[in-house]
């Protein structure tokens, strides 16, 4: 993703659409596309404070990883057991 893609994604889709309520978090990887001044300087404007999960650890930290996805993955993993061995 480049520079300029990000931030109109930053402006067009994420502050268009995260409310009026301020202080906004977004949460995002420690990927170096999202190291951009212009960005960070808009979030400021905005009051969108920017949290940057450390490299390797997005999938212990991640919130959706943690509190969605791993206990619909252990459900999943079990309705199969069940259901999946009786063919």
């Amino acid at each position: 993703m480049n520079n300029d893609i990000w931030v109109q994604w930053f402006t067009k889709v994420f502050i268009k659409n995260c409310g009026k309520a301020r202080p906004q978090l977004l949460i995002l990887d420690s990927h170096h596309s999202h190291e951009v001044l212009e960005m960070l300087e808009l979030a400021e404007k905005e009051r969108i404070h920017i949290l940057v999960l450390p490299p390797q650890t997005t999938h212990m930290l991640q919130p959706l990883d943690r509190v969605v996805f791993k206990p619909m993955k252990t459900a999943y993993e079990i309705l199969h057991r069940i259901f999946g061995c009786q063919s």
